[in-house]
């Protein structure tokens, strides 16, 4: 795991996966319907990022020590509506999960009860409604297009 947190390979793994919709093909003919409608799921690896003042740098080299990253995701829906054949605006509805967790601890809660293992998790929730707008400049073989993106964000935070 912490070779995969080195960043060169984190750069290298980063490099790859942004080329995959490179790889991809996706529908060669243009639709002819105004309205599209399209289901989204993407798994992530979240982690945290903390800095500090000079008085805590000891905290802060302690929970780097324990906390781990974790796997969350993102998922739902958009409905995507043409203008014409240069415009369209896009919304919808996302949710997601980003969590980072700690390693197993060892803690005595009472004198009597010895030694358990206690580990915890950190899950933040994102309901997001995205607004996109879209303008075609060219549509060849190569499309060339501008786009403009806002994202209305209601959040909140559960520690298990």
């Amino acid at each position: 795991m912490d070779k995969l947190l080195n960043g060169f390979n984190l750069r290298n793994l980063l490099a790859i996966l942004s080329l995959f919709p490179f790889l991809s093909f996706a529908q060669t003919e243009p639709s002819q319907g105004k309205w599209s409608v399209g289901l989204h799921f993407a798994p992530e690896y979240s982690y945290r990022s903390l800095q500090s003042e000079n008085d805590w740098y000891g905290m802060v080299a302690y929970r780097d020590k324990i906390e781990i990253p974790s796997f969350g995701f993102t998922t739902g829906a958009s409905v995507l509506y043409k203008l014409n054949r240069r415009i369209s605006v896009e919304t919808g509805l996302k949710f997601s999960d980003k969590h980072y967790s700690s390693t197993y601890r060892d803690i005595i809660f009472e004198v009597d009860e010895g030694l358990r293992k206690f580990k915890s998790s950190s899950h933040f929730y994102y309901l997001s409604i995205p607004m996109k707008g879209t303008y075609n400049v060219y549509s060849g073989k190569i499309k060339v297009y501008v786009a403009a993106a806002v994202y209305c964000d209601l959040s909140w935070w559960l520690k298990q």
